[in-house]
C-alpha cells in the first residue's frame, strides 16, 4: 500500500487511490456516504466486469478527502449548501449573472 503523497501545488498529502486510505482520510459525517456508494459500485462492477466506475468512484472520493486535509469541514459546509438550496431554491452567497460577466470582462482585459 503506498503512502499519500503530497500534492506539489498545495503540500496536502492526498490518499493513494487505496479505498482504505481514501476512507481514513474522510471525515466521520462522510465515511456512511462512502461506505454506501463503495458497495454499490462494487456491486455493479461485478455484473459488468467493468472497473471505470470503480476508478471514478475513487477519484472523486480521493478529491474529497484531499479537499477536506486542505480545509477542515470542506464536505459539511458543501453539504450544507446544497441543503440550502435544494431548500429554498436559492444560493445566498451567489453572484448574480452580472457580477460574473463582470468578473470575466476583467480577467479577459488582463
Amino acid at each position: 500500500m503506498a503512502s499519500p503523497a503530497p500534492d506539489p501545488h498545495s503540500g496536502v498529502r492526498v490518499p493513494s487511490a487505496d479505498p482504505a486510505q481514501i476512507r481514513a482520510a474522510l471525515p466521520a459525517v462522510a465515511v456512511p456516504v462512502f461506505d454506501r456508494e463503495w458497495a454499490l459500485t462494487l456491486e455493479e462492477a461485478k455484473t459488468s466486469m467493468d472497473l471505470e466506475e470503480v476508478f471514478v468512484l475513487l477519484a472523486h472520493w480521493r478529491h474529497i478527502a484531499a479537499t477536506e486535509q486542505q480545509s477542515p469541514g470542506a464536505y459539511a459546509r458543501l453539504q450544507a449548501k446544497i441543503e440550502e438550496i435544494t431548500t429554498t431554491g436559492v444560493n445566498s452567497t451567489a453572484a448574480s449573472p452580472q457580477e460574473m460577466q463582470d468578473l470575466i470582462a476583467r480577467r479577459l482585459a488582463g
